[in-house]
């Protein structure tokens, strides 16, 4: 691998926030084979293939490494004959992919990322911000954000055990926005970006995730 080597087109640093072409600094591919017998050479062959390719970037704006796969199974094919395949970040960890969320609230999410490394109350800010467009999206009732969680909770958006998390998000928010010289700890934000992150995902990306999977299920039971 050399220092030539780059991502073929911009994607966002989970660290940084930062979208922008990515070196390549490390590539590794596996492969796995589903064998079944063939009665002509009375022995099992190979009939599809497992793929995963690897490949581990390089952020040119915060030197932090993002570690990325893509899955693919021969096997399993979509209506126009070609073969899927599924890209995941395994590094830095997150959950789910963005490309379901409306834009108007994946822009402010991503916005609040771009902020945790130059200032974090503004993360902070911004994180409580993606949560109440959220709220407004999924016409959620109640004068306060709290409130407003606590409402998707109780009608099922959200799961129940995430409200308990809410009284963060309203404490930290409200320290942000009113309290004069207030510090949040990295450890913290963190952790409000992955509730934010999963509060996300559950509205709308495990919805539209499970469709597809039962759409190509059908599918494929169609073909065979």
């Amino acid at each position: 691998m050399t220092n030539t080597d780059y991502s073929p087109k911009p994607f966002l640093c989970l660290h940084c926030g930062n979208e922008t072409i990515m070196q390549i600094v490390a590539k590794h591919n596996d492969q796995e084979f589903e064998y079944t017998f063939h009665p002509e050479y009375n022995e099992e062959v190979p009939w599809a293939v497992y793929d995963t390719s690897y490949t581990l970037y390089k952020c040119p704006v915060c030197s932090k490494v993002t570690l990325k796969s893509i899955e693919s199974f021969d096997g399993i094919k979509d209506h126009k004959g070609r073969v899927i395949e599924t890209e995941n970040i395994l590094y830095p960890i997150q959950t789910g992919d963005l490309k379901y969320v409306p834009e108007r609230i994946k822009g402010a999410f991503e916005s609040a990322l771009k902020t945790k490394n130059v200032d974090r109350v503004m993360c902070a800010i911004g994180l409580r911000r993606t949560l109440e467009m959220l709220c407004y999206d999924q016409k959620a009732e109640g004068k306060t954000l709290y409130k407003k969680l606590v409402d998707l909770s109780d009608k099922a958006i959200i799961p129940k055990v995430l409200d308990k998390v809410s009284h963060l998000i309203r404490d930290l928010g409200n320290a942000a926005a009113h309290e004069e010289n207030v510090e949040f700890d990295i450890h913290i934000i963190n952790d409000l970006i992955r509730f934010t992150r999963i509060i996300l995902d559950y509205v709308y990306v495990i919805p539209k995730e499970l469709i597809r999977i039962q759409e190509q299920f059908d599918l494929n039971k169609k073909e065979a």
